[in-house]
């Protein structure tokens, strides 16, 4: 019995290693590629996750030596969210939505982005940490390091690094840029603003509206009141029930972009602007609900004249043609669990 269990070890012991040899040579032989490299970045940013539990992150941008951004930064973003939320341990913020609040507050990502800006832009975000990273092209690769900065304290959580093979593609792409380096807003001497600016014409993050209570003119929404979440105020229900409440004296420009910050929690939730009604969940399909109702998401109305375009997080979801857009000066909601966080107007 005895020489069995130990044949049977032995047997394990021998099969175990010659696996880790096979990975190990199979990882040898393929180390020169993006796919493996792209990888081995990931892997070291889960580290630095895991080990200061992390799980709210958003991944920035990448900057060439001359703090441009370019097409690989952008395909490198794209493969690390998609690396990271592949491992189902993290929520990270859509490329799009990011793009989006941070225009929202005059910020944007040209230029070097340092550990006091990521504080900042982590803020905004609403996230936990930030990555950011930098690619240089060698003469033996495309060296790329990572870092991972804490979105409280800025300080630096970890880094990742690897080189890219340098091929055309990639080297073309480093080559390409998308976004030069400007004066940016985010600087150290940059402010966030905490109310609106003068491209808005109508502006409400109800941080001046008591706790308990409805900004002053709104109508209706007795159900509904502004309490703070994370030492910020939205606008939450406190029944199950639901509601309408409409927004007056909103004065529309003839063009326009008009942002909700929302989190839904239902599929029922119906905005009217002016005389133009849709329904939210219908925009994004059945499976809104499911989807989205546990994440802050963007719904944008951009109005040109007669067009009408409804955005989600950056993605168009719907076209029309309405000619007889009424400015009845008012903004509608018909909810039944609804939180929002903010409603910005812009001119056009």
């Amino acid at each position: 019995m005895n020489k069995i269990i130990i044949a049977v070890l032995i047997f394990i012991t021998i099969s175990c290693s010659t696996q880790q040899i096979s990975a190990n040579v199979s990882q040898n032989e393929s180390n020169n590629t993006f796919s493996y490299n792209i990888n081995v970045i990931a892997n070291q940013l889960i580290d630095g996750l895991n080990n200061g539990g992390y799980k709210r992150i958003a991944i920035l941008t990448f900057y060439d030596i001359d703090n441009n951004q370019t097409n690989l930064s952008k395909l490198l973003v794209e493969e690390l969210t998609t690396k990271l939320f592949m491992t189902k341990k993290f929520v990270l913020i859509e490329r799009n939505l990011i793009n989006s609040l941070l225009e929202e507050q005059s910020m944007n990502l040209s230029g070097n982005i340092d550990e006091e800006t990521s504080v900042s832009i982590g803020k905004i975000l609403g996230v936990e940490a930030v990555v950011v990273g930098t690619t240089i092209l060698l003469n033996d690769g495309i060296k790329v390091n990572a870092r991972l900065i804490s979105a409280e304290t800025g300080e630096l959580i970890s880094v990742a690094s690897s080189s890219l093979p340098k091929n055309n593609q990639l080297t073309t792409m480093l080559s390409t840029i998308t976004n030069k380096s400007t004066v940016s807003s985010i600087s150290h001497n940059s402010t966030i603003k905490s109310g609106s600016s003068n491209s808005d014409f109508y502006f409400e993050d109800f941080s001046s509206t008591e706790e308990g209570m409805l900004p002053g003119n709104w109508i209706g929404g007795s159900t509904l009141m502004v309490k703070k979440v994370n030492a910020k105020s939205v606008l939450s229900t406190f029944k199950g029930k639901k509601h309408n409440f409409t927004i007056p004296e909103v004065n529309f420009p003839e063009n326009f972009k008009l942002s909700f910050y929302l989190k839904n929690n239902d599929n029922d939730l119906k905005i009217t602007v002016g005389n133009l009604s849709f329904g939210v969940s219908q925009l994004n399909g059945n499976k809104f609900h499911s989807s989205q109702s546990n994440e802050l998401f963007i719904l944008e109305l951009v109005k040109d004249k007669s067009i009408f375009k409804v955005f989600i997080n950056g993605k168009e979801k719907k076209m029309i043609r309405f000619s007889e857009f009424k400015h009845d000066n008012t903004i509608e909601f018909k909810s039944s669990n609804c939180y929002i966080d903010k409603i910005v107007g812009k001119y056009l």
